[in-house]
């Protein structure tokens, strides 16, 4: 980490383990957006709080500061990554 001022949370996404910066007035949509640089993400992804157990579903205009005076995200929180699956998937487990 190379700011202690600035703000990190530690993603998990195929194995592997980082830390994203992000700044409380930047949106959440900015900090999804910034995550699939980082990973280089082509597919539609959902972030899980491991710390809430919870998928975060926050519209792409909410704040950072805003969710996390919700309490719903903390500095150096640990997050997933997981990727939606996409809709041929999806037909092959309604074959069987």
């Amino acid at each position: 980490m190379e700011d202690e001022t600035k703000l990190y949370v530690v993603v998990n996404y195929t194995n592997k383990q980082s830390y994203v910066a992000f700044e409380e007035l930047e949106t959440f949509g900015e900090f999804k957006e910034n995550i699939k640089k980082h990973y280089g993400i082509k597919k539609n992804f959902k972030i899980y709080s491991e710390s809430g157990r919870v998928t975060m579903n926050y519209d792409d205009s909410v704040t950072m500061e805003e969710i996390i005076l919700l309490k719903a995200l903390y500095n150096q929180d640990e997050l997933t990554i997981r990727v939606a699956p996409t809709e041929s998937t999806l037909k092959w487990f309604k074959i069987f």
